[in-house]
Protein backbone atom coordinates (compact mmCIF):
# COMPACT_ATOMS: atom_id res chain seq x y z
CA UNK A 1 0.00 0.00 0.00
CA UNK A 2 1.43 3.38 -0.95
CA UNK A 3 2.12 5.90 1.95
CA UNK A 4 -0.50 8.53 2.19
CA UNK A 5 1.76 11.64 2.13
CA UNK A 6 2.57 11.12 -1.55
CA UNK A 7 -0.41 12.70 -2.49
CA UNK A 8 -1.21 16.67 -1.43
CA UNK A 9 -4.07 17.75 -0.01
CA UNK A 10 -7.55 18.23 -1.92
CA UNK A 11 -6.38 16.88 -5.54
CA UNK A 12 -8.71 14.89 -6.88
CA UNK A 13 -8.58 10.90 -6.55
CA UNK A 14 -6.53 9.47 -8.87
CA UNK A 15 -8.52 7.68 -11.58
CA UNK A 16 -11.36 9.71 -11.44
CA UNK A 17 -10.66 11.90 -14.49
CA UNK A 18 -12.51 15.02 -14.17
CA UNK A 19 -11.01 18.53 -13.27
CA UNK A 20 -11.20 19.91 -9.93
CA UNK A 21 -15.06 21.54 -8.82
CA UNK A 22 -13.55 25.17 -8.54
CA UNK A 23 -12.21 25.07 -11.86
CA UNK A 24 -14.81 23.44 -13.49
CA UNK A 25 -17.24 25.90 -12.21
CA UNK A 26 -14.81 28.52 -13.27
CA UNK A 27 -14.99 27.40 -16.97
CA UNK A 28 -19.12 27.18 -16.69
CA UNK A 29 -19.25 30.67 -15.46
CA UNK A 30 -16.83 31.59 -18.78
CA UNK A 31 -19.38 29.99 -20.81
CA UNK A 32 -22.08 31.46 -19.47
CA UNK A 33 -20.51 35.09 -19.43
CA UNK A 34 -19.87 34.43 -23.08
CA UNK A 35 -23.12 33.43 -24.07
CA UNK A 36 -24.46 36.04 -22.35
CA UNK A 37 -21.88 38.99 -24.11
CA UNK A 38 -23.46 37.50 -27.25
CA UNK A 39 -26.71 37.93 -26.47
CA UNK A 40 -26.61 41.12 -25.80
CA UNK A 41 -24.42 42.27 -28.42
CA UNK A 42 -26.70 40.84 -30.66
CA UNK A 43 -29.38 43.03 -29.13
CA UNK A 44 -27.10 45.85 -29.08
CA UNK A 45 -26.32 45.41 -32.99
CA UNK A 46 -30.12 45.46 -33.79
CA UNK A 47 -30.74 48.61 -31.98
CA UNK A 48 -27.90 49.86 -33.95
CA UNK A 49 -29.03 48.98 -36.90
CA UNK A 50 -32.64 50.62 -36.36
CA UNK A 51 -31.30 53.83 -35.44
CA UNK A 52 -29.54 54.01 -37.57
CA UNK A 53 -32.48 53.08 -40.16
CA UNK A 54 -34.39 56.12 -38.90
CA UNK A 55 -31.23 58.27 -38.98
CA UNK A 56 -31.62 57.44 -42.56
CA UNK A 57 -34.97 58.44 -42.60
CA UNK A 58 -34.71 61.56 -40.69
CA UNK A 59 -32.21 62.69 -43.20
CA UNK A 60 -34.47 61.85 -46.33
CA UNK A 61 -37.51 63.24 -44.57
CA UNK A 62 -34.98 66.51 -43.82
CA UNK A 63 -33.84 66.89 -47.49
CA UNK A 64 -37.58 66.44 -48.97
CA UNK A 65 -38.87 69.51 -46.42
CA UNK A 66 -36.28 71.58 -48.05
CA UNK A 67 -37.17 70.84 -51.34
CA UNK A 68 -40.61 71.32 -50.29
CA UNK A 69 -39.82 74.87 -48.88
CA UNK A 70 -38.09 76.15 -51.68
CA UNK A 71 -40.90 74.43 -54.09
CA UNK A 72 -43.58 76.98 -51.55
CA UNK A 73 -41.94 79.62 -51.91
CA UNK A 74 -41.66 79.71 -55.60
CA UNK A 75 -45.34 78.97 -55.66
CA UNK A 76 -46.31 81.74 -53.00
CA UNK A 77 -44.82 84.15 -55.59
CA UNK A 78 -47.08 83.07 -57.81
CA UNK A 79 -50.21 82.92 -55.82
CA UNK A 80 -49.30 86.87 -54.63
CA UNK A 81 -49.30 87.78 -58.37
CA UNK A 82 -52.87 85.92 -59.15
CA UNK A 83 -54.02 87.34 -55.63
CA UNK A 84 -52.86 90.89 -56.50
CA UNK A 85 -54.81 90.11 -60.59
CA UNK A 86 -57.77 89.37 -58.85
CA UNK A 87 -58.17 92.01 -56.27
CA UNK A 88 -57.45 94.46 -59.59
CA UNK A 89 -60.13 92.70 -61.58
CA UNK A 90 -62.39 92.87 -58.57
CA UNK A 91 -62.16 96.23 -58.48
CA UNK A 92 -62.94 96.26 -61.87
CA UNK A 93 -66.20 94.86 -61.68
CA UNK A 94 -66.78 96.39 -58.53
CA UNK A 95 -66.56 99.81 -60.42
CA UNK A 96 -68.15 98.26 -64.03
CA UNK A 97 -71.06 96.88 -61.88
CA UNK A 98 -71.80 100.36 -60.08
CA UNK A 99 -71.84 102.16 -63.79
CA UNK A 100 -74.02 99.24 -65.26
CA UNK A 101 -76.52 99.85 -62.12
CA UNK A 102 -76.41 103.71 -63.31
CA UNK A 103 -77.18 102.67 -66.78
CA UNK A 104 -80.48 100.36 -65.65
CA UNK A 105 -81.11 103.12 -63.63
CA UNK A 106 -81.03 105.79 -66.51
CA UNK A 107 -83.04 103.10 -68.68
CA UNK A 108 -85.90 102.57 -65.94
CA UNK A 109 -86.42 106.15 -66.04
CA UNK A 110 -86.38 106.21 -69.95
CA UNK A 111 -88.61 103.73 -70.57
CA UNK A 112 -90.61 105.20 -67.16
CA UNK A 113 -90.80 108.50 -69.69
CA UNK A 114 -91.45 106.60 -72.66
CA UNK A 115 -94.38 104.66 -71.21
CA UNK A 116 -95.81 107.85 -69.94
CA UNK A 117 -95.28 109.36 -73.73
CA UNK A 118 -97.46 106.51 -75.30
CA UNK A 119 -100.61 107.12 -72.81
CA UNK A 120 -100.54 110.47 -73.06
CA UNK A 121 -100.31 110.47 -76.71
Amino acid sequence: MAPAASKPPGSPPQGCGSAPQPARRYLELIALYKKLLAEQRSKLEAQQERLEIGLIKLRSSAGQVAEMQAQLKDEQVVVDNKKAETDALLVQVGQESSVADEQSELAAIEEGKVMLTLTLG
